[in-house]
């Protein structure tokens, strides 16, 4: 984001779910974490969970100001606690599927009825810039709800490889792993698959999910799931 020459510090209020300090994990909570360490000089951010939003609302103390907001996942969210921060430009980060209700993308009527009160097309229609992470999130987004991904920009969630450490080792042979959250919309199935048609290959997978999917994952012969382990563990496993 860059800062208009102006005399005063420009604000930024970034609401999200939980910041990586109380979740301790995630890759839209270091993403946004990261991006608030590169802000320019004259550029304030401060971070609004919904913990730290309804300590605020129920105690003596005011709720942010900003000149923008940047909505992170909101899906704890009640939609009344959002409104008073759209009044001020904002911009929306899909690092999910924000508008599906059982955030698996996998709803019987295809999430109809997750959108049928034209809310979330409303508060993306409103919005400066759209951020999606891959293109097969923005093409999903367009197909349930229509022309909203005009204004969107692709931008990938923060990986940090320097995290993992470099042994020296060789790697195992015929290994695949694939590390995130073990979410049907991220392509975890897809993996499977892959798993399923190279019975000859290792398939590690480190992160945790639905229950429904692990087992189905673990179904598969040559794949596990190790769910999540910290960085400096990850060569143990390659």
């Amino acid at each position: 984001i860059r800062r208009k020459e102006v005399d005063r510090t420009t604000r930024i209020v970034l609401v999200t779910d939980n910041t990586v300090e109380e979740r301790g994990y995630g890759g839209a909570e270091n993403t946004i974490s990261e991006l608030a360490k590169r802000a320019p000089e004259g550029i304030e951010v401060q971070f609004l969970s919904k913990t730290l939003h309804d300590q605020l609302k129920s105690g003596v103390y005011a709720l942010p100001t900003a000149d923008l907001v940047v909505f992170s996942n909101i899906a704890l969210w009640n939609r009344d606690d959002i409104k008073p921060f759209r009044s001020a430009p904002y911009i929306k980060m899909e690092f999910d599927y924000g508008f599906c209700k059982t955030h698996l993308k996998e709803c019987e009527d295809g999430c109809k009825s997750c959108v049928e009160d034209g809310w979330y097309r409303e508060f993306l229609q409103g919005a400066e810039r759209i951020f999606f992470t891959c293109p097969a999130q923005k093409d999903w987004y367009r197909r349930i709800l229509g022309t909203v991904a005009d204004n969107a920009i692709l931008n990938p969630s923060w990986i940090d490889p320097d995290r993992f450490p470099n042994f020296g080792w060789e790697r195992t042979p015929n290994t695949t792993m694939y590390h995130g959250r073990l979410f049907p919309h991220k392509g975890v199935m897809n993996v499977a698959v892959q798993a399923i048609l190279r019975p000859e290959r290792q398939y590690t997978f480190v992160g945790d999910g639905p229950p429904q999917v692990e087992a189905a994952i673990e179904s598969v012969r040559n794949c596990r799931v190790v769910r999540r382990v910290t960085p400096e563990l990850i060569p143990y496993l390659l």
